[in-house]
């Protein structure tokens, strides 16, 4: 089954949208974006990125979304949301078959507790 997550962006918080987008395994991202190759992925995605977007186009992050959260709804009862990734990398937005690249959190993880729960 397919992971859907969300991404909420806007220039305001009064202004917060939403959508969403599909998670793409990182194998299926290299091979579409590997015609032409980025310059910015100029070794494909890494396993410290994770790309998500809707393959028929239409939906995705654009510019100024550099920096915004993608969610990934929790199993939680609480109705809490994980931050997945953070926007990245994209093209044209909403580009059929070119989905958004995003920073992996999960990759990071060991690091932001290193320095979120720092001992004094």
């Amino acid at each position: 089954q397919t992971q859907k997550c969300e991404f909420v962006y806007g220039d305001q918080p009064s202004e917060l949208h939403k959508v969403d987008l599909p998670v793409v395994p990182n194998e299926a991202c290299n091979q579409l974006m590997s015609t032409p190759r980025s310059r910015r992925l100029k070794y494909g995605v890494l396993p410290s990125q994770i790309c998500a977007g809707d393959l028929a186009g239409g939906k995705d992050t654009c510019e100024g979304d550099s920096g915004g959260p993608l969610f990934l709804k929790s199993s939680d009862p609480n109705c809490n949301y994980d931050v997945v990734g953070i926007t990245s990398i994209g093209g044209i937005c909403g580009t059929a078959r070119k989905p958004g690249v995003y920073t992996r959190v999960s990759y990071y993880m060991n690091w932001i507790e290193s320095i979120v729960w720092r001992k004094q």
